[in-house]
């Protein structure tokens, strides 16, 4: 689980921003907490980050998304390829680096911290530490100017994976395509983290295809019966296989009398099956089906979204929660998501503030992006709002007020 997750110096952030995941001693909504007896913690499930348009809530997704995404591809880089890292622009200093680094325990249940110092060439520092016994240990600190220290703890061919590991990828990335243990714990750690947006859920026609894999694999009685829960209108669905054979001769044949050549003579144009889902409706005793397109944005929505909701252990990320969602179709998704797997977390961002309420999120779980004069994002948390806010006290209200900031300034 993610305990804690550090950025500077990217998109709109440009000051060290701390999302915690550590849950106050507080006994509200016990279900959202998971404890870890080991390190006397509590780790929160949930966190629901709110603000106006353009302050930075997007940008602290994408920030623990590029941290994801540049341990899984990092050791495929070629000595020339850019980081991709986006550093701030406005800074009226001259930053060198931008810093990730995130606090998480493993299935193993032991902690780590792990975090790395790049520009849009290089990497400048990476480390990772263990607590084994509730105290830190070194694992192995690299720098650009002293070069690699391991730790005796890590073991494998660390020497030779260093030698192997260019300037512009990490080193863990590549002992973790080398099979070394902790490497590949912490890899796949990262990799189960899955950001959703809008254009995901609804364009992504990869994404889209994996979600129907999954729904292909399991009994289908079980979603029906959630989709009945929140009151859609379905009665049944179906995935149908498709051939694509006849269309794409078409398309080939139209691409040939235009002058485009096909090179490619194995594709096998009468054997490409393509999966529809199908959703029958009954309205007056008359029944109709509907392609999944033809359903409202909310309904693909939560088809989408479903599988991981019930069946995901990792972390979810995602922007918009709201978006072409009902209020009571959210809250419907986080009932039943509390009540399994709690080593599974959620974080979203959202501009509803019906959902800013204790009997929904506790304190610690809402969170706030504001952004700066100088165009900084800063990231706060209700619970470190001074006097803090009761456990009665009318959170949404407050909110709209701006009592807490983290609103539009409109003039």
């Amino acid at each position: 689980m993610l305990i804690e997750f550090k950025v500077a110096n990217y998109l709109s952030i440009n000051e060290d921003q701390t999302l915690s995941m550590v849950a106050n001693t507080s006994n509200e909504l016990e279900k959202h907490v998971k404890v870890f007896d080991k390190y006397k913690l509590r780790a929160l499930r949930t966190a629901a980050i709110f603000g106006p348009n353009a302050s930075g809530k997007t940008n602290t997704l994408k920030a623990i998304n590029f941290m994801k995404n540049f341990i899984i591809s990092s050791s495929r880089n070629f000595p020339d390829t850019p980081t991709g890292v986006v550093p701030f622009k406005f800074s009226s200093k001259d930053k060198t680096f931008s810093k990730f680094e995130a606090l998480f325990i493993l299935n193993d249940n032991i902690m780590y911290s792990y975090g790395f110092q790049i520009d849009e060439k290089e990497i400048y520092s990476e480390w990772l530490y263990y607590y084994p016994k509730n105290y830190k240990k070194m694992l192995f600190q690299r720098t650009k100017k002293e070069g690699y220290k391991f730790g005796s703890d890590l073991k494998g061919k660390n020497k030779s994976i260093s030698q192997m590991t260019k300037n512009n990828s990490l080193f863990l990335s590549v002992a973790a395509t080398m099979n070394e243990e902790k490497a590949k714990n912490i890899y796949d750690f990262f990799n189960n983290i899955t950001l959703f947006n809008q254009i995901d859920l609804l364009n992504s026609a990869i994404f889209t295809k994996k979600i129907i894999e999954y729904y292909k694999k399991h009994d289908k009685n079980k979603f029906l019966d959630y989709f009945n829960k929140a009151d859609l209108g379905i009665t049944d669905f179906q995935i149908k296989s498709k051939n694509l054979g006849n269309e794409f001769a078409a398309i080939l044949d139209l691409l040939s009398k235009n002058g485009v050549e096909i090179k490619s003579k194995e594709l096998d144009i009468n054997n490409m099956p393509i999966d529809e889902v199908k959703f029958m409706h009954k309205y007056n005793g008359i029944s109709g089906e509907f392609n999944i397109n033809e359903e409202s944005s909310g309904t693909q929505k939560l088809f989408y979204l479903l599988p991981f909701f019930i069946d995901y252990k990792g972390i979810i990320l995602i922007d918009e929660f709201e978006s072409s969602m009902h209020p009571h179709l959210i809250s419907f998704l986080l009932d039943f998501y509390y009540d399994i797997y709690p080593e599974t977390q959620l974080i979203f961002t959202s501009h509803n503030s019906d959902l800013l309420s204790t009997k929904q999120f506790r304190r610690d779980e809402i969170w706030f992006t504001e952004k700066e004069i100088s165009g900084n994002t800063t990231l706060f948390s209700l619970n470190d709002i001074k006097p803090k806010p009761r456990l009665n006290e009318d959170i949404k209200m407050r909110y709209l007020y701006g009592q807490y900031g983290a609103v539009p300034n409109i003039s």
